[in-house]
């Protein structure tokens, strides 16, 4: 039986874009305009490198319809580097980039196979065998709301098969439900391999029998998108897959330092103390992510003597801009987009909970909310007047699910600290 191995990738988003950015210098915005074609750029060379047999794309290779010219022609030369080393690709597209959208007339390499609307099953051969057989189906328009994954089936007699769509699994992926279907749509089809796009975060959802995988993006693109972004590299021995394997590709990497990570000030009490803590930890941020660059975001929190310090105007944004100029021209540089205080003054809260005071019973009453449901109930409560006009709806999204306890939590910290300070003042 044969052995082969392939990458599976997805959401390139070639020329989206970065997003959520308040300020950003020259050189690092020009790095940022072509950092997703600079990550599909080590997808093509991980290809060669790990001399795999075939590359599948999982949709959104373009971030809109109107998807521009030199995106395609750049995808298209990505794809012929494959073609001249022997190396095949199949490609479906997704919301973002669907057939419906503009597309220009280039010629593809025949090791290139780019799927219509209508499922198509092909088979890959290697020396005259065939060693598996690939079924992918593109998306028409930008909604799909078809479940489109149970239209595959494991082919008769193929010895692997591998079904790619771009497509939504469950109800809780914080992603639109365009092709939507459910894990068991996905085992029923008898599948040894499912390649999906569309989710940005990468995730095994079945290690085998079959193998369900998203890869997430191969780059961020915001705050949201942290961590590192990549691709999978699979092996597959004897019909069965002997190694699932994660390969980081992005060129900027997101971190976001709020919550569990945000930094602790509790005992800082001067500005030299607060830049050391700073420096340090941007300093750490570049170390671990060599070779790629760092944009960040920072919370301070904590109890902190030098909390009325922060509050100064003008005091965060000049830590800004001190980080900004010494990290920004280092390689890899770090860019700090910002900076939020998310610190107390050095109150015992405890104590004040057990108090009669206004304070007191906004603690209590914030206490009592425990469980995460009922933190987004009252924020969608407090919140719902806003989106009764539709108007609001088209400009700011109704947020979701973690989106609210984000919400509480930094609600919390603000009201808190304006009435301890007015109170301390």
């Amino acid at each position: 039986m044969g052995e082969f191995r392939f990458i599976h990738a997805a959401d390139l988003h070639l020329g989206s874009p970065f997003k959520g950015l308040r300020s950003m210098d020259p050189h690092i915005g020009e790095l940022l305009s072509s950092a997703t074609f600079s990550a599909f750029d080590n997808i093509i060379n991980a290809c060669l490198e790990q001399k795999v047999d075939f590359l599948l794309i999982a949709g959104d290779i373009f971030d809109a319809e109107d998807r521009g010219l030199k995106p395609q022609l750049y995808f298209r030369e990505g794809l012929l580097r494959l073609s001249n080393s022997g190396i095949a690709s199949f490609v479906v597209h997704g919301n973002h980039d669907p057939l419906s959208g503009w597309i220009a007339d280039l010629g593809w390499s025949p090791m290139t196979k780019i799927f219509s609307e209508k499922i198509e099953t092909v088979p890959f051969v290697r020396n005259g065998e065939i060693l598996a057989h690939i079924q992918g189906q593109s998306h028409a328009k930008p909604k799909v709301t078809e479940n489109l994954a149970k239209r595959f089936k494991h082919p008769q007699d193929s010895p692997f098969s591998i079904g790619l769509l771009h497509a939504n699994v469950g109800t809780d992926t914080g992603h639109d439900p365009y092709a939507p279907c459910t894990l068991e749509d996905l085992r029923s089809a008898g599948l040894n391999y499912w390649a999906l796009g569309h989710v940005h975060s990468k995730g095994v959802l079945q290690e085998k029998n079959p193998a369900i995988v998203f890869p997430g993006n191969p780059q961020g693109l915001h705050i949201r998108e942290i961590g590192q972004r990549g691709v999978y590299l699979v092996h597959v021995v004897d019909t069965e897959i002997r190694n699932l394997e994660f390969l980081p590709m992005d060129i900027v990497r997101w971190e976001d330092l709020s919550g569990k990570r945000a930094i602790d000030f509790s005992s800082v009490e001067t500005e030299d103390q607060a830049m050391n803590i700073l420096e340090k930890k941007c300093e750490k941020l570049v170390s671990d992510s060599k070779p790629r660059h760092i944009i960040a975001r920072l919370t301070l929190s904590g109890r902190t003597p030098f909390h009325r310090t922060l509050c100064r105007e003008n005091l965060v944004s000049d830590l800004e801009s001190f980080l900004r100029e010494k990290f920004a021209q280092k390689k890899p540089f770090a860019w700090i987009d910002r900076i939020n205080n998310r610190t107390f003054p050095p109150i015992d809260l405890e104590a004040r909970k057990s108090g009669e005071d206004f304070i007191a019973e906004l603690l209590k009453v914030m206490d009592a909310l425990d469980t995460p449901d009922q933190k987004e109930e009252m924020l969608k409560q407090a919140l719902s007047p806003l989106y009764e006009s539709r108007a609001w709806l088209r400009s700011i999204p109704m947020p979701k699910g973690e989106d609210f306890l984000r919400m509480f939590e930094e609600a919390r910290i603000v009201i808190l600290n304006y009435l301890i300070d007015e109170e301390t003042q």
